[in-house]
């Protein structure tokens, strides 16, 4: 019988371990910022790290959206944006205008509501790619 030894990707003991009592000490890289926020403080950076995939690592955080910078609309046609509608409801739902938001648990992400209310205004809104 022929056994080989695999390492554990950081991704895969995130994975196993994330619902777990069991703490893993790994180092975490925060990523330097391409842009200006008014939302991420190094704690918020810190955690979000943490839950991103390893593929996601080394990468330049780069600001590509604020409702400071650009305003709050999507587009001419007031689209929405619709996450997570797969029972009808949503786990972060946006109007068209940024403005008002909804957050709910839904079955899509298994997700608790991401907000203390249902409904919220939108202050300020940033989106961030990995550049």
């Amino acid at each position: 019988m022929l056994f080989q030894v695999l390492s554990m990707s950081d991704e895969l003991r995130r994975a196993l371990y994330a619902n777990s009592a069991i703490s893993l000490d790994v180092d975490v890289i925060v990523p330097d910022l391409v842009g200006t926020t008014e939302i991420l403080s190094d704690e918020h950076r810190e955690h979000l790290c943490r839950h991103l995939p390893a593929r996601a690592e080394g990468y330049l955080w780069t600001l590509v959206f604020s409702t400071s910078q650009h305003g709050f609309s999507l587009n001419r046609n007031n689209e929405s944006l619709a996450i997570g509608a797969g029972d009808g409801k949503f786990g972060l739902w946006l109007d068209g205008d940024l403005y008002q938001g909804r957050t709910q648990s839904c079955s899509t992400y298994g997700n608790e509501p991401l907000a203390p209310h249902e409904d919220f205004v939108v202050k300020t809104l940033e989106c961030w790619a990995f550049i």
